[in-house]
């Protein structure tokens, strides 16, 4: 079926899961070639077409056929023994020196009575077309900053060397020519033709360093103990020259030895060489082509750890230009006092801070000696800091200023000032909350509202009980009574009363209630009005002191209001009424309170254990 997995084969029993099992099917031809390579019908070797030509040798393409690898094949253009020797020199120098930066020798063939050398094949070009070509260095493999590229290849060639001298050879002849860079931009280090041991254990390959006499090498390169000819002078140390050399090529553009001709560049090997003091690496320079070997740094590592700390430093700065364009957006975006979106312009802000912050850090781990990132940093950080001041965000402030070790004392006094007032406003918009909050002090609430509603009720009856006739003497006795019962009440709760805006409201209104009463029963007895009159009007007063309170404070005691209203309707409508509807719009007012607040001060009771019912 279409899309179904085919069947799995059937596997020997006995086969070790761990181990390669293989069932490829190999067609004729590849069984064809395994008999010819039995059988010896094949030449290990087929030569191919001539890749180039140098002094001593020719490089011809060529095909292990054995391996079907291709490989280089270097043979001495004659049968001089310094063609050929050179040619085999090379070929062992290469074949014990196993490096990354090194071509590896495969075999040497004796062919028609010459040593060909079979290597690696390698597609590149010499260092040299490449070194002040900056626009083909950014061609080949991108790169826009040709002095890092180029310091990178001379790292690659100080590698090599180093190896070669932890193997006791001394390479005599490093020169851009000598140095191939691959498609890829590998570095490998070519031609140890004149290569020297340093030590004994190379006799039967290499010629000994100490033996040598007469002058080898590329005079525009050489170290001057080179050119005296004496091989007792020999040392790494004249390789590190050589590289001192390269690095004076890369930044000056062209060798430190030059003349009209080669006599005049043999005697700039022994005057000193003109290194201006602004160069990248001028005392680098400086040490390793000085003439006296002894003042050159003492080994390769050295001379390596110098170009890589610049390498460093040169990244962290590269770092620090990019980040320092981010610092001067950001100061443009912080100038903005009033953005009409403030939330893109935070965003902003901390988009490019965090830029800033991420290419500083990175060129300060790259190199501690990079002032300007660690200036950039703080001042970005600076920057961030006051806007979240301007912002009244003490928090984020403070977590931006704990990251300056040493921040200013103006700033830690400006987030401390304005934590502390974020802190008051706080406090005042708590103590807000709970002014306004109906669960505040909800017991002492609800004794007013139940004691005043039982003194209101009970105050005319008693006037009844005590036998006092009807008419002004009653209800200024009535008011009066009521009056000074309430404010007993009041004065008793009051500390707890005053703790919300509701409370306080409700102390007016409750005190203000048979006081008004008293006032306009005083009045219209001066008046010469109908007592009973007076009492009816009394439950309009009630009537607008509940609605003031309805509107103001509570609206849910919008049925004690409707209920004085009706009081006081049917007290006109009815005469002789009063003060039963008023006993009865004061319950219900009294109940309308309680049914209010009992089930809120129950909720808060339930959720704040520790917060006084008062």
């Amino acid at each position: 079926m279409s899309g179904s997995r085919p069947p799995i084969q059937r596997l020997p029993a006995d086969l070790d899961p761990e181990e390669t099992h293989d069932t490829t099917m190999r067609g004729d031809a590849y069984f064809g070639s395994v008999e010819r390579l039995l059988r010896g019908e094949q030449p290990r070797l087929v030569m191919g077409k001539i890749l180039g030509r140098g002094s001593m040798g020719i490089v011809r393409a060529g095909e292990q056929t054995a391996l079907g690898r291709e490989v280089a094949v270097k043979a001495p253009r004659t049968d001089d023994p310094e063609d050929v020797g050179s040619i085999l020199q090379e070929a062992w120098v290469a074949g014990a020196l196993e490096h990354p930066n090194i071509v590896p020798v495969y075999d040497i063939h004796v062919i028609d009575g010459r040593p060909h050398v079979i290597m690696k094949k390698i597609e590149g070009v010499a260092w040299s077309t490449l070194i002040n070509d900056a626009t083909e260095v950014k061609a080949r493999f991108g790169r826009d900053d040709p002095l890092v590229w180029n310091l990178e290849v001379l790292v690659s060639v100080c590698n090599a060397v180093e190896y070669a001298h932890d193997h006791g050879v001394l390479h005599r002849d490093l020169k851009p020519s000598n140095v191939l860079i691959g498609r890829y931009g590998e570095v490998w280090v070519m031609d140890w033709g004149i290569a020297v041991s340093l030590t004994e254990a190379h006799r039967d390959r290499l010629p000994l360093a100490y033996e040598q006499r007469g002058i080898t090498g590329t005079p525009a390169y050489m170290a001057p103990e080179m050119a005296e000819g004496d091989g007792t002078k020999l040392t790494e140390r004249a390789d590190i020259y050589l590289l001192g050399a390269l690095l004076y090529r890369i930044i000056a553009g062209k060798p430190p030895h030059t003349g009209n001709d080669v006599e005049a560049v043999y005697k700039a090997l022994f005057k000193p060489t003109t290194i201006d003091s602004h160069w990248p690496l001028a005392d680098l320079l400086a040490s390793s082509l000085a003439k006296d070997p002894e003042h050159r740094p003492p080994s390769v590592a050295e001379f390596r750890a110098a170009v890589q700390r610049y390498l460093s430093r040169r990244g962290a700065q590269a770092l620090v230009r990019s980040a320092s364009a981010k610092l001067d957006a950001l100061r443009t975006v912080a100038g903005v006092e009033h953005p009409e979106d403030s939330a893109a312009h935070r965003f902003a802000l901390y988009d490019l801070y965090s830029a800033c912050r991420f290419g500083f850090q990175q060129a300060l781990e790259a190199s501690e000696a990079v002032d300007e990132a660690r200036d950039g940093l703080r001042e970005a950080t600076e920057m961030m800091v006051r806007y979240e001041l301007r912002q009244g965000d003490d928090r984020a402030a403070h977590l931006l200023l704990k990251q300056l070790p040493d921040a200013p004392s103006e700033l830690r006094d400006a987030v401390a000032e304005v934590r502390e007032r974020r802190k008051r406003a706080k406090a005042r918009l708590e103590r807000l909350e709970e002014d306004n909050d109906p669960r505040t002090a909800w017991v002492a609430r609800l004794m007013v509202f139940s004691a005043v509603g039982a003194v209101w009720a009970l105050t005319p009856i008693t006037s009844a009980l005590l036998g006092i006739p009807k008419g002004y003497l009653r209800e200024l006795a009535i008011s009066g009574g009521t009056f000074f019962l309430t404010g007993v009440l009041l004065t008793l709760l009051a500390p707890w009363l005053v703790k919300s805006r509701l409370n306080r409201i409700i102390i007016v209104l409750v005190a203000l209630g048979p006081g008004l009463a008293f006032i306009l029963n005083v009045g219209c007895w001066l008046y010469g009005a109908d007592s009973e009159l007076s009492g009816t009007i009394e439950l309009f007063v009630y009537f607008m002191l509940a609605m003031i309170a309805t509107l103001i404070a509570e609206w849910r005691l919008f049925v004690g209001t409707l209920a004085f209203l009706a009081a006081f309707l049917l007290a006109m409508a009815n005469e002789g009424t009063t003060l039963l509807w008023m006993n009865i719009a004061n319950v219900i007012l009294a109940v309308n309170g309680i049914v209010i607040w009992l089930p809120l001060g129950w909720r808060r009771n339930q959720a704040h254990r520790d917060t006084p019912l008062l």
